[in-house]
């Protein structure tokens, strides 16, 4: 009898416990939004830009000089003023926001799009839909173009990205886009153009990565990551590789990708406690 009343507690509690976490999250997606600038919106949105400033990762960019820029800014085209693939006036309000701060190492040539997910860019209950990681990804690629690819204008054909989702994206909280340097690659459809191609990770940093190079001659050029996690769980939540057609601009070479084969050890570093 003890044993079935005993299951029966347990049962109940297991309901309850369901019901309590269904009702939560129902009731976070129910709330309406705040009307476009409005006071609570304005108070929110400060609150969101405090969170990322007071962020370990963003307060340790700043420190060690890493070059901070507005996300929005791609160059002086005004069709690139306000990105390539985000909806700038789809994206506003507290619930939608996707507020994005960018860093830049030339001494490494990396691109960090750190950013806070809104409740509202989500594709299942609790879960950001995935056309957003792969959204932020491509912005962060063209960032990276942008600064560090001179020598390249964007050919606007079609762009190839494959991701490997690895961990669920819950809104409500930091993430990183990563781009390494990328390499110019033949077109293997058409040998008279290139593409760029990138290895991007969107990661739940602590802290800046270690980075470490190494060179091995002739013509090996490799680069290890090393991500360090004190919460014991994976940083790595998504990990893709893009590829971006190009074109050669001509005249003399100013671009700082370099001709070597790059590798990125990222997506198979260990966490460290």
């Amino acid at each position: 009898m003890g044993a079935v009343r005993g299951l029966l507690w347990g049962g109940l509690f297991l309901f309850l416990g369901l019901t309590a976490g269904t009702a939560f999250i129902t009731w976070e997606y129910l709330q309406p939004p705040y009307e476009p600038g409005s006071p609570e919106e304005q108070d929110l949105m400060e609150e969101i830009e405090e969170l990322l400033s007071e962020s370990p990762l963003i307060q340790q960019l700043r420190e060690e000089g890493w070059t901070e820029s507005d996300f929005s800014s791609r160059g002086p085209l005004p069709d690139r003023s306000k990105g390539q693939h985000l909806v700038h006036d789809k994206l506003q309000g507290s619930t939608q926001t996707l507020c994005v701060k960018t860093f830049q190492n030339d001494a490494f040539f990396f691109t960090f799009a750190v950013f806070f997910v809104g409740f509202g860019v989500d594709g299942f209950p609790d879960v950001m839909h995935g056309g957003v990681t792969a959204t932020m990804m491509l912005e962060a690629v063209n960032k990276h173009i942008a600064s560090y690819c001179a020598d390249y204008s964007l050919a606007y054909d079609k762009t190839g990205i494959e991701i490997n989702y690895k961990l669920p994206v819950r809104p409500g909280e930091i993430y990183t886009v990563m781009v390494s340097n990328g390499l110019p690659v033949p077109d293997p459809n058409d040998f008279s153009k290139e593409k760029l191609h990138f290895n991007v990770s969107l990661l739940r940093l602590e802290a800046i990565p270690i980075m470490t190079s190494h060179w091995e001659p002739p013509n090996t050029f490799s680069q290890v990551i090393e991500i360090q996690s004190h919460s014991g769980e994976s940083p790595l939540l998504a990990s893709g590789d893009v590829m971006i057609p190009v074109v050669k601009k001509p005249g003399p070479n100013m671009s700082k990708l370099k001709p070597l084969t790059f590798t990125n050890a990222a997506r198979d570093s260990e966490n460290k406690p």
